[in-house]
């Protein structure tokens, strides 16, 4: 009997720095002939989809949240896809909505010289205030512990993470692994 795997990568934090973006809504991406630039080394709120050195393709993506203020603030987050349509020159991407997200930070936090430090606060709620597909799940324990939602990527190249925050002394970053 054989066992059956299931590839997965480890989280990649999207953004450099934590974004800063005051908003109570973020505008949806629209079509465009050049795409997401991104590679898999660059972050910017752009998550692969593409298996690293195995060929094919992640089916769902995990994504963790983080931030600095205090606890109890809030953020928002759209998840995208974008997909390619055509392989050539005529080629245009097509941005995918899958869903929308109210984040509120806990209070446990990173560690010291890491990728989520000492001052990031890790999401202990999140909550889909838009869902364009059924496709998710969300693990919101509320109590100070890492909330995390999962997404089928639903055959996207890439999934986008859109993030505003609602105080403007507060910042939110995230992180992303498929599997």
């Amino acid at each position: 009997m054989s066992e059956i795997l299931t590839p997965r990568s480890d989280f990649l934090k999207l953004y450099s720095s934590n974004q800063t973006t005051a908003g109570t809504s973020i505008t949806a991406p629209t079509l465009n002939t050049t795409g997401p630039s991104v590679t898999e080394a660059s972050p910017g709120g752009y998550f692969p989809m593409s298996r690293h050195g195995g060929g094919g393709q992640y089916s769902n993506a995990a994504i963790i949240f983080f931030g600095t203020d205090a606890a109890n603030e809030t953020a928002i987050a759209r998840v995208n896809g974008w997909r390619r349509v055509g392989y050539s020159s005529d080629a245009i991407w097509v941005p995918v909505p899958l869903l929308a997200l109210t984040i509120t930070l806990g209070t446990q936090t990173g560690a010291s010289t890491k990728i989520i430090g000492l001052s990031d606060l890790l999401a202990d709620t999140i909550t889909a205030s838009t869902a364009f597909t059924s496709a998710y799940e969300i693990v919101s324990p509320a109590d100070n512990t890492c909330a995390m939602v999962k997404v089928d990527g639903c055959g996207c190249d890439f999934i986008q993470v859109q993030l505003a925050v609602n105080a403007s002394s507060a910042s939110i970053n995230c992180a992303a692994a498929g599997f």
